[in-house]
């Protein structure tokens, strides 16, 4: 009996696999239209104007303590940048942390893309506690829910830090 339950478990677990696999895995992919393009970064204290439960949640996390937990000689490195920063060698993306603050650790926007359409649309819904449909199919449709290039992937993914002989915490 015991064996008959694993192996329908298994069996559905890979059938489940094997459904994401196939199909298109990013949530209402199909329903919303891609956001406009040439947007640029807009920063956490944006972001956390409207969406501040969501800002407190992600504020905990190691998202974004990623910049925070470099030790300071890489702080400067383009090849952890890339992945402890926002929009790091993109227009408008991390520079430094002094010239943009705002953009230090992983932030909202590596996830949902650059925010200042998504900003420029909110604001015109600042006063109101419900939106409409339609308001609310506009909004949506100005940034990713999640970006279609898998950004997650980019970084968890790689061998960064197993490759890095170089790299020693205490620096």
């Amino acid at each position: 009996m015991r064996r008959r339950t694993t192996t329908v478990v298994l069996g559905t677990a890979a059938a489940a696999f094997a459904a994401l696999m196939v199909g298109d895995w990013r949530p209402s992919a199909a329903v919303l239209a891609d956001p406009p393009a040439g947007q640029s970064y807009v920063g956490t204290k944006r972001c956390a104007s409207c969406h501040f439960e969501q800002y407190m949640t992600w504020k905990k996390s190691k998202h974004a303590l990623s910049f925070e937990n470099l030790p300071p000689a890489y702080k400067s490195n383009a090849a952890c940048l890339q992945c402890h920063t926002t929009g790091f060698g993109q227009p408008g993306g991390f520079q430094d942390e002094a010239s943009t603050p705002d953009l230090v650790g992983n932030t909202c926007e590596n996830c949902h893309g650059p925010g200042s359409e998504h900003c420029k649309i909110a604001e015109g819904f600042a006063a109101k506690k419900t939106l409409s449909p339609e308001e609310q199919k506009a909004a949506k449709e100005s940034i990713w829910r999640i970006t279609p290039d898998n950004g997650c992937a980019k970084c968890h993914m790689t061998n960064a830090h197993k490759a890095h002989e170089q790299y020693e915490k205490s620096k």
